[in-house]
């Protein structure tokens, strides 16, 4: 079992970042989270309960309280305006889409990769 696949990871290190914008063919995915915010607890709170919804797909979480310079240097390399709590979709070294707040549902990330599936196809 693939523990990074199954569950979201904390990024500890700033070296993390880069590796997740740059590696990512696959695409995976990028909370930006506040402990201060309950709004933001919410979003990891579904994050962690509709995994499935995520199909396999990395989800790392970056708590922006702790790290607020990666936070800001996410902003800068992906031109998404930083807010909390956020969840990009990050796909060769580009943020293709992104939820703020309460956008953050379990039926808004299934809906975005079915239209990615259906624009594979």
């Amino acid at each position: 079992m693939n523990s990074e696949r199954e569950s979201a990871v904390w990024i500890r290190e700033a070296r993390q970042i880069d590796e997740l914008l740059e590696k990512n063919a696959g695409g995976a995915f990028l909370l930006k989270h506040s402990s201060r915010c309950p709004v933001s607890s919410r979003a990891l709170s579904i994050i962690q309960a509709h995994r499935d919804r995520f199909q396999g797909r990395e989800v790392r979480v970056l708590d922006i309280i702790k790290n607020r310079d990666w936070s800001n240097r996410v902003a800068d390399l992906t031109r998404v305006r930083h807010e909390s709590p956020q969840l990009l979709y990050l796909h060769l070294g580009e943020c293709i889409e992104h939820w703020n707040h309460f956008e953050i549902e379990p039926d808004a990330i299934s809906n975005f990769l079915s239209s990615l599936g259906e624009s594979e196809g």
